[in-house]
């Protein structure tokens, strides 16, 4: 037969498991019953039966849960622990340039009982709360500031100028870019993109507009535009520069465009006729015409001149005819373009 003590010992173990859920005075009662039972000479084994079965009945863990719109995401004795475990994945989607991130969820940590089946690993509650992890996953909104420095390009201002013919234009000054800071705002959601939009600027330069003049006196006809065109129609024979010729110079300073005897010449652009006369060695019958821009063109071979000298003539006006006077080997007009005294190709200036 068991003894007194032994069966008050193991009821006092069973009536401390009871207490934990609140229920003291059926633990008292068991005690009692069990006494009186042993006085009686009742059989002891129901009894024990019972007792046995309270001790393998489960009882509810009392821990920290992390619940995300209600859902348990996970669960652990610290909440510092669960809390660390958000923070970490919102870090993960920061970058230098964030300035704020928050979960658009509701979260929220309580301490309770837990049921079976919450995940207390910490990879398993991070899996959990990462994208594509069930009903528990945060949406992590994080929002960046980027600046960059951007070109701020200058305009250009036109001035009217009297002293300039019409058409004509000149480069006072200015033209040169600012630069502004600007700042842009990104709004991502889990790392992606949402939106964007510029949130400020700073000007760090202001631009300098381009001021440029515009000629409005009324041009006239015989003033220089300083672009040249063909003297004649006809075939270029020689160009400008080294040529093997057993007649005239092989250093060839300007072009020969071939035509016919009597056909027209004409200056390439307007000025004043400066030379009119056979003096040249080799150029035969030459006329010249002085720009405004200082430029000298050259027509040699003329049968005739038709401009005098002094007399202003217009781009386009007939001031000579072609023939073959001084060397030539045939009927043309030798057409030279003079820089600065220097002659240059014909062909890299005429428009």
């Amino acid at each position: 037969m068991l003894s007194i003590r032994w069966v008050c010992g193991e009821l006092a173990a069973r009536a401390r498991n009871a207490a934990l859920r609140g229920a003291w005075r059926a633990a008292l009662a068991i005690v009692s019953a069990g006494a009186a039972a042993i006085a009686a000479g009742l059989v002891l084994n129901s009894f024990m039966s019972y007792a046995i079965y309270l001790d393998e009945e489960p009882v509810d863990e009392l821990l920290y849960v992390l619940e995300v719109d209600g859902k348990a995401a996970g669960a652990a004795s610290d909440s510092a622990a669960l809390e660390g475990i958000i923070s970490g994945v919102m870090d993960a989607y920061s970058t230098d340039d964030t300035v704020s991130a928050r979960v658009l969820e509701t979260v929220r940590v309580t301490r309770r009982a837990v049921e079976a089946g919450v995940a207390r690993d910490e990879a398993d509650i991070i899996a959990n709360l990462s994208p594509g992890g069930g009903e528990a996953a945060l949406t992590v909104e994080t929002v960046e500031l980027v600046q960059s420095e951007a070109v701020v390009p200058f305009e250009v201002e036109y001035v009217p100028n009297d002293q300039a013919y019409d058409g004509e234009s000149g480069v006072i000054g200015g033209g040169k870019n600012g630069a502004m800071l600007v700042t842009t705002e990104r709004v991502l959601i889990n790392g992606r993109l949402r939106s964007i939009r510029q949130a400020g600027t700073v000007t760090l330069e202001e631009p300098v507009n381009l001021v440029v003049a515009v000629g409005t006196k009324t041009r006239p006809a015989t003033a220089s535009y300083g672009e040249y065109i063909m003297p004649a129609d006809g075939r270029i024979t020689s160009y400008f520069g080294y040529r093997a010729s057993s007649i005239g110079s092989s250093n060839h300073q300007g072009i020969d465009i071939a035509g016919k005897l009597g056909q027209e010449i004409r200056a390439a652009d307007g000025g004043e006729v400066v030379y009119a006369g056979s003096g040249y060695s080799g150029y035969g019958n030459l006329i010249q015409v002085r720009h405004d821009n200082g430029d000298v063109t050259y027509y040699a071979h003329c049968d005739e001149f038709v401009a005098a000298v002094g007399e202003r003539v217009a781009r386009g006006q007939v001031i000579a005819r072609m023939g073959r006077t001084g060397v030539a080997s045939g009927v043309h007009c030798h057409f030279e373009i003079r820089v600065d005294g220097e002659p240059v190709d014909p062909l890299g200036i005429i428009k």
